[in-house]
């Protein structure tokens, strides 16, 4: 579909000096992290770009589209293909901006994860086994399912994590549950039914 107008500008940004845009890249992922260092007065200091309005909407540019492919977990790849699509044709721009947003990705990530308060324990693993309860009297009894359910819970990113996140050696908790069959499809068609959502918004964002 048409591009959204806020791209616009890297056509232009292609034109700007290397130290210019990079300091562009560093002030849009260092904000986006909540770095300290990096704040929208650096944009300021971009002396080459006379432009104020041209900046701050250069800024807001590269921040929609790192922030977006941050949350999507997308590789430095990916953000250099969309990046040239959008009018950054110089391989050096291309090549600090793909370095410098796979270095910052997992403090943007972090930092997202906070600001949206999805900061919350992963599912990781998942075990059940099936069982019968017996009920009723000796003349009419009758054998009930029952699903027990394990969910393994890990810790969310931080920026200590030094370990595999998905390893069970950073496990946080677990959480048992005893499902009749009906709860146990009602669980699966939920489960199902977010996947699918959470699919189908993913392809949309990645077409824009």
């Amino acid at each position: 579909g048409k591009l959204p107008d806020v791209y616009g500008v890297l056509s232009v940004v292609d034109n700007w000096p290397e130290s210019s845009f990079e300091t562009l890249i560093k002030v849009s992922l260092g904000v986006a992290a909540g770095d300290p260092r990096w704040t929208l007065e650096k944009l300021e200091g971009i002396h080459a770009v006379e432009d104020e309005e041209e900046k701050r909407k250069a800024f807001a540019a590269v921040s929609a589209i790192t922030t977006d492919m941050a949350r999507l977990d997308s590789g430095g790849n990916q953000l250099r293909s969309s990046l040239e699509e959008l009018g950054i044709t110089d391989d050096r721009k291309l090549d600090f901006a793909q370095k410098a947003f796979e270095a910052a990705k997992p403090a943007v990530r972090i930092a997202l994860d906070k600001t949206l308060g999805l900061a919350l324990p992963r599912l990781v693993d998942i075990s059940w086994r099936l069982d019968y309860i017996v009920r009723g009297s000796d003349e009419a009894k009758a054998c009930l399912p029952i699903y027990y359910v394990k969910l393994f819970l890990a810790k969310p990113l931080t920026p200590n994590t030094t370990i595999d996140p998905s390893s069970k050696t950073n496990m946080l908790d677990t959480i048992d549950l005893a499902l009749s069959l009906e709860q146990m499809e009602d669980f699966l068609h939920t489960i199902r039914d977010a996947n699918h959502q959470a699919t189908r918004i993913g392809r949309l964002n990645t077409a824009k």
